[in-house]
């Protein structure tokens, strides 16, 4: 093998072909490597150890991905006969210019949406039960990076990722970082949210006819209820507008032991059950501790309330 390409080289140096070589430029070539060699611009009128030694020789460096760049063969020819002799009996022909262009991946802003959407979608677990989808502030304009084995990784500005403001995105290309962006925007997520259909004061109590569902935007809301049924019945805990969405923090459940009122009270130990007769010293709402005074013995003893005018001696 090493005989091989020492007698090539030589052969190269002394430039004594074995008959008259043909050597022809093609008007225009595609090259996916960072290199251009003259194999890729070029037909030779053989196929032999001298011609493929002089395909592999570098002629320049390629275009960036997606670009294009014009050679010109007188150059090219030059360049050859400094390295060898072939001008001697070498036929050149063929395109005085040769168009060169560098395959490429097109990235376009829809492929970032796509990945920043498919990373969403990945980690739904850690976002609110809603459609979720990427806003973008602005997108880079179209590029291009070599062809190989394409990767994206996506970092949220925020552990959170919804209260992210912008993504960064990274691409590769055969495990290399070819594309470091970042990108702003907002994490939208529209979901059924309990909102007042007519102004409610505090102190209302939450009924179907004053509330119903609509679709909108949570990322901002503290913590909007999210189920009709999870707050009827219960009171509110301060005014309500007309159409405002209502936060689970807005309601309450009331109270269903009120103070003054007559309560039956229980008393647990082991397997006995007593009972007895008290009067509720304040409102008290369900599984809340009030005081209760025992109407026979006067005295003040604390309860939980387990339903309404039952309450339950804590031991």
């Amino acid at each position: 093998m090493l005989l091989r390409y020492f007698l090539i080289l030589l052969f190269l140096a002394i430039g004594v072909p074995a008959h008259a070589l043909e050597i022809s430029f093609l008007p225009k070539a595609d090259v996916s490597d960072k290199f251009i060699t003259l194999g890729d611009i070029v037909e030779f009128d053989t196929d032999d150890d001298l011609t493929r030694a002089l395909a592999d020789q570098v002629i320049s460096k390629s275009p960036e991905p997606g670009e294009q760049k014009f050679l010109r063969s007188a150059d090219i020819i030059k360049n050859i006969i400094r390295k060898t002799t072939l001008s001697r009996s070498t036929l050149w022909s063929g395109s005085a210019t040769v168009k060169v262009f560098r395959q490429g991946v097109r990235i376009v802003p829809k492929m970032i949406e796509n990945e920043i959407g498919i990373y969403l979608k990945n980690n739904k677990n850690q976002l609110p039960d809603a459609d979720i989808r990427f806003v973008s502030g602005a997108m880079p304009l179209p590029f291009s990076v070599p062809k190989g084995d394409l990767t994206w990784e996506i970092i949220p500005s925020s552990p959170s990722i919804i209260d992210s403001t912008r993504f960064a995105v990274i691409i590769r290309v055969d495990g290399r970082v070819r594309e470091n962006l970042s990108i702003p925007g907002k994490i939208e997520a529209i979901a059924s949210t309990v909102a007042a259909t007519t102004p409610l004061e505090r102190g209302a109590i939450i009924t179907p006819d004053n509330i119903h569902l609509v679709r909108t935007d949570i990322t901002e809301l503290k913590n909007p209820c999210l189920d009709l049924r999870s707050i009827l019945g219960k009171r509110l805990t301060r005014s309500v507008r007309a159409g405002n969405v209502i936060n689970t923090s807005d309601v309450e459940f009331p109270a269903i032991v009120q103070k003054g009122q007559l309560v039956k009270i229980f008393i647990r130990q082991r397997r006995l059950v007593l009972t007895a007769t008290g009067i509720a010293n304040m409102d008290g709402k369900l599984n809340e501790v009030i005081r209760v005074r025992n109407a026979s013995s006067n005295k003040l003893i604390y309860c939980k309330v387990t339903a309404p005018g039952i309450v339950e001696v804590i031991i």
